[in-house]
């Protein structure tokens, strides 16, 4: 049986190479990371550790391009503009309806306070924040882990495999790993989209959503202070809970059936 680019095996090896790449590169800023119990880095530290791992997710883009037979389809968006309307609000309605969903389940894992200093410092530098976060992180990653990544394993297995593999594998490369469970939660939601769309850009549009909610609840005291304050009132937030099962749920189903519509009408127009 011929096999699409990349296998499981090979997506590991390319994994690693990045992890290996940005390890090199930010030794100096581990070293100060590993060795000096309160680490204190410098803006120059922070920019320079996420300009490292851009660098990274860079070059392994560039590694894999060279294996796909076809690397216009990573890019190429087989879903129409129409579908794409249809599908956006209840693709937007289900990542808030997850987020909200998931974030109980953050309050549960143990925060790693070394990890969450050097995040909250990132977070703290706005235009930094801004530039990783929301313009470039989003695309790059979704490039790799949907446009290559997931693009190959729905090739090669099932689709349930093959969203929780890249989703796994997604998580496990990300940091701080006390984000590991709603990671590969939300990242399965977006192989799901992906599987259903094929549209990179609707991945991306969830990736955003989802950083900046990350980015508005480390950076607002406020913001975290409401919703505290909601998770406090145990009837209003089972309530709210509730609804928002319900509306993800919906989400997933209506995407699901009106895409097999879709695709069945499009079938019978062919053979026509």
């Amino acid at each position: 049986m011929q096999r699409y680019y990349p296998t499981i095996w090979k997506t590991v090896i390319l994994l690693f190479k990045m992890l290996l790449l940005f390890f090199v590169l930010a030794l100096p800023i581990i070293v100060k990371f590993i060795s000096t119990p309160e680490p204190e880095y410098s803006n120059l530290d922070l920019y320079y550790l996420l300009l490292v791992y851009l660098l990274a997710e860079g070059w392994i883009i560039r590694c894999a391009i060279k294996h796909v037979k076809q690397p216009a389809e990573i890019f190429h968006r087989k879903t129409s503009t129409k579908k794409t309307i249809t599908f956006l609000p209840f693709i937007l309605s289900g990542t808030a309806a997850l987020i909200f969903l998931t974030n109980p389940l953050q309050q549960m894992i143990p925060a790693l306070e070394r990890f969450d200093g050097l995040f909250k410092q990132v977070h703290e530098i706005k235009s930094l924040s801004f530039i990783y976060f929301i313009l470039i992180g989003p695309v790059l990653e979704e490039i790799i882990f949907r446009g290559i990544i997931l693009r190959g394993f729905l090739k090669n297995y099932t689709p349930l495999k093959a969203i929780v593999l890249s989703s796994v594998m997604f998580s496990i490369v990300h940091f701080p790993l006390s984000y590991i469970l709603t990671t590969l939660i939300i990242n399965s939601f977006i192989g799901f989209i992906f599987w259903q769309t094929s549209s990179l850009s609707l991945c991306i549009t969830i990736h955003i959503l989802g950083n900046f909610f990350v980015i508005l609840s480390s950076g607002n005291a406020a913001f975290t202070e409401r919703l505290e304050i909601i998770f406090s009132d145990t009837p209003v937030f089972l309530l709210l809970y509730f609804i928002a099962a319900v509306i993800f749920f919906v989400c997933i189903f209506y995407i699901y059936r009106k895409n097999m519509v879709i695709s069945e009408t499009s079938l019978g127009e062919q053979q026509l």
